[in-house]
């Protein structure tokens, strides 16, 4: 169905008719972050000439501007508007409400009743007290003031108890009311002006955008220790939630966008950068009229110091002179500044992708997470336990996953199952296809790390300049306690020196700090520098400097003094490292944080 910008000609006896979105079917949902997009489907019939279509119902979260027509038949569509739907103007109550309402009254004015009731009955007693009652007839009051303040009482509680029934009757009742009328929230309507050059049937689109719809992505992460293959499971889902305040999207084809949709954004401006050169104001020398010499050294306490004055009009004067130098166009950088912030926050990431959810799907609009399942990925995951003793002595198990899929990874938070027991919690940050991220799966309590005391041995050497030097051996051991070897991996530091006087010397492991290649530097050089900055101490350890894995840099291994033993652990077994260093520094130097 072609559309015509001109505008339309309106005749004498048009056909007109009115729909509801009810009378529709929504054919596809696409879901973006805080909107979505609706395309319903109507049916229907149109005469010969000019026919006016009322669509009612549509929600008040529609942006007005996004929606647009779409058709299939033999006729034009000339306009389309959107307004406000006409308020109805009966009375929001029912003969069952009216009902309710006069019933309440009354248990209203009965209770009223009863509370004045006793109210009479404490007064009528407390006059009483003002003449003489012999003592039979006085027990004779109070039982009875008793039996009546009694049987009040219960009255009162009893109508009390009635009257929150009807007024939990009352609210049902309206609720009940407002479910049977037109949504308060669907109070827009669309006119579509279509002009048909025969009679038949037609059928039309509405495309449009709400807000109040949103998803986000979640996952369950299973992994299985006790395997080889594929021990590492992503259970990719998404929560759905909308409160459009439309009709429930009932079976409906559901797209998952991943782009988030911006407006107005432009490419940001370079505003010119000018430097401003600034004369310091030359300070003029004070005099002092001799009419003032006598009072010199009380003035003198008093005023400020030329310097002082002379130093802040300088700084006043630079001040108006920045202001003096900048253009107009220089003066709005601020504000480019700050709407262009609003806008960093609003995308998830520099890639788009669209999940189509299998089948078809019911989303109320309730406001509820719904979860639906997008794919389970088995992934290429490594696993390693990490710890760093020398601050916690507690394990944590970690895995380098490779994202192997198709799928897109949204970042989004993460249940972590190992073993088949809930351990933790995590997140899962913004992953493309093919690419790696560490993925940290909590504590592995059955892998145990002993930090053992550090030894210390402290001497000192030469004849005329003494040089102090202490020796430190650090021990560390690892017990598995799992069936199947697992690969440990510890993290600890020697102490880096930030002067040529102190010298730190790394024992073993055999470690070096590697220097940077030169120019003339032989082939094989680059052997020499591996051999550096790995050792392998004993079967089944290696020890290396920290960050050597992904290394880009080799020469800057080891100059924060970090490394890491990379352990195969066996099943049942026991490993021990240890790390020596020594530190040697003129006796007279004071060395703190040894």
């Amino acid at each position: 169905m072609p559309s015509d910008d001109s505008p339309p000609y309106f005749e004498p006896g048009s056909a007109a008719q009115s729909m509801s979105t009810t009378s529709s079917k929504i054919i596809n949902v696409s879901l973006y972050s805080g909107r979505a997009e609706i395309t319903r489907e109507f049916r229907l019939t149109v005469k010969t000439g000019h026919n006016q279509v009322e669509i009612l119902g549509l929600p008040n979260a529609m942006d007005q501007d996004s929606l647009r027509v779409e058709g299939r038949g033999s006729a034009t569509i000339h306009d389309v508007t959107v307004t406000n739907a006409p308020r109805s103007s009966t009375t929001f109550t029912s003969p069952t409400i009216e009902a309710l309402q006069r019933k309440e009254q009354e248990v209203f004015q009965t209770l009223d009743s009863a509370r004045q009731s006793r109210d009479f009955l404490s007064t009528y007693l407390s006059n009483r007290n003002n003449h003489p009652i012999a003592l039979d007839e006085l027990e004779t009051i109070i039982e009875r003031y008793a039996a009546m303040t009694s049987n009040l009482d219960n009255k009162i509680l009893d109508l009390q108890n009635e009257r929150k029934a009807l007024e939990k009757e009352i609210t049902e009742a309206r609720k009940a009311l407002q479910a049977s009328k037109p949504h308060a929230r669907l109070g827009l309507q669309a006119s579509i002006g279509i002009f048909a050059k025969a009679e038949g049937r037609i059928k039309i689109l509405l495309i449009y955008a709400v807000h109040e719809a949103n998803w986000s992505a979640s996952y369950d992460i299973h992994v299985n220790t006790e395997t080889k293959e594929n021990p590492f499971t992503l259970v990719y889902k998404a929560s759905i939630a909308q409160s459009t305040a439309e009709v429930a999207w009932d079976d409906v084809p559901l797209t998952l966008e991943t782009a988030s949709p911006t407006f107005d954004v432009v490419l940001p401006t370079l505003w010119p950068w000018n430097l401003i050169v600034h004369d310091p104001t030359v300070q003029q020398p004070q005099f002092i009229p001799a009419s003032y010499a006598s009072q010199a050294p009380i003035m003198m306490a008093q005023m400020i110091p030329s310097g002082s004055r002379s130093h802040r009009r300088s700084r006043s004067s630079r001040s108006r002179s920045r202001s003096r130098s900048r253009s107009p166009r220089h003066m709005r950088v601020p504000e480019e500044d700050i709407e262009h912030r609003v806008f960093d926050v609003s995308s998830k990431g520099n890639v788009n992708a669209t999940f189509q959810v299998p089948g078809k799907i019911s989303i109320p609009s309730d406001g509820k997470k719904h979860n639906v399942t997008i794919a389970q990925l088995e992934l290429n995951a490594p696993m390693q336990w990490v710890c760093v003793p020398k601050m916690d002595v507690r394990v944590h198990l970690t895995a380098k996953v490779k994202n192997e899929s198709d799928y897109t990874l949204i970042s989004g938070p993460a249940n972590v199952y190992v073993d088949g027991s809930f351990i933790s919690k995590t997140n899962i940050p913004l992953v493309t296809p093919q690419e790696t991220f560490d993925c940290p799966l909590g504590l592995d309590p059955s892998i145990r790390i002993t930090y053992h005391p550090s030894a210390k041995k402290a001497s000192q050497s030469g004849f005329y300049q003494k040089t102090a030097e202490h020796i430190f051996i650090q021990r560390i051991t690892v017990d598995n306690a799992k069936q199947a070897a697992v690969n440990v991996k510890i993290l600890d530091q020697v102490p880096v020196s930030q002067d040529a006087r102190v010298e730190v010397k790394l024992v073993n492991p055999a470690l070096t700090v590697p220097e940077p290649p030169s120019a003339g530097s032989i082939k094989g050089m680059s052997n020499n520098l591996k051999r550096r900055i790995s050792v392998s101490p004993a079967k089944g350890v290696m020890a290396q400097w920290e960050g050597a894995e992904d290394a880009t840099d080799e020469s800057a291994l080891g100059r924060d003094g970090k490394l890491s033993w990379l352990c195969t652990v066996p099943a049942k077994g026991t490993i021990d490292v240890m790390l020596q260093w020594e530190v040697g520094y003129p006796k007279k130097l004071i060395v703190r944080n040894l």
